[in-house]
């Protein structure tokens, strides 16, 4: 009988250190969860399970994504239409990323966004390397609505749930115009 209630005794105080512990920011931010529905209604948390670091080096790393990309359909792409939105798009996204950086120094803590490819981004734009004319236009095009459509749901659920105000208002004012590209990229004729 003694060792059972000596082993839930060291049970309870484990237990009980483990809940007076005080959460990190990241654990804070992560608590900070919205669940909205994808387009098949499927629960989501995106951005906003995401802390605010992890949102806005996604969102830096996306827009540097986006800019390089644009770099390549000003020389490569056949399509007038696509050189015209492509130069958009880069001059939009590095906007949005002077506001990301004043909205992430403005944070409690303040810090710099990492604007870092992914390994699907650097895939894609090595992808984009190759092809030239249509061929380009049709890549460039398909690989822009996957990532705009990523970021409207990064930006969508951070203003919703995310766990810093600076960084929700930014999420929200930089939101119709991603939106904007993603609805004229999907325009193109593909």
């Amino acid at each position: 009988m003694r060792l059972p209630l000596t082993a839930a005794i060291a049970c309870l105080a484990i237990l009980g250190a483990g809940c007076n512990k005080q959460p990190k920011t990241d654990e804070l931010n992560a608590s900070n969860e919205t669940v909205g529905a994808d387009s098949n209604g499927a629960a989501t948390t995106a951005a906003a399970a995401l802390g605010s670091a992890d949102f806005a080096n996604a969102i830096a790393g996306g827009g540097r994504f986006e800019i390089e990309s644009a770099a390549l359909a000003a020389t490569k792409a056949s399509s007038a239409d696509v050189k015209s939105l492509a130069a958009q798009i880069s001059a939009d996204h590095k906007k949005a990323g002077e506001d990301l950086k004043a909205a992430a120094a403005a944070s409690s803590p303040p810090f710099t966004p990492l604007a870092s490819l992914n390994a699907k981004q650097k895939t894609d734009l090595d992808a984009l390397k190759g092809p030239t004319g249509a061929e380009f236009d049709r890549l460039y095009a398909s690989q822009q609505i996957a990532s705009h459509q990523e970021a409207v749901q990064l930006l969508t659920s951070y203003a919703a749930g995310g766990a810093s105000p600076q960084l929700k208002d930014f999420a929200a004012k930089v939101l119709p115009t991603v939106q904007g590209h993603l609805d004229r990229l999907s325009a193109l004729p593909r």
